[in-house]
């Protein structure tokens, strides 16, 4: 155990964690049909990442092409 209970906090937060970066049901499907398998913390990641993508195409509608609105994306 560590100073504090340093140890214990650290075992609570990492089990926490583990529970908190689940994919979604819908983004694992996704991944699956693209036979993809990341660990279910990347896929968490991946799949937050989409959905900001996908937030920032709603609001900028003229960018119809995906191109464009990838680059669009990472310039903001």
């Amino acid at each position: 155990m560590g100073v504090f209970g340093i140890g214990c906090a650290s075992k609570f937060w990492d089990d926490l964690k583990a529970e908190v970066l689940k994919p979604k049901d819908s983004l694992r499907r996704i991944l699956t049909d693209a036979n993809v398998e990341p660990s279910d913390k990347d896929a968490y990641w991946l799949g937050k990442h989409m959905e900001r993508f996908v937030a920032h195409a709603r609001m900028h509608g003229e960018l119809l092409d995906l191109l464009l609105a990838i680059e669009a994306y990472l310039a903001s």
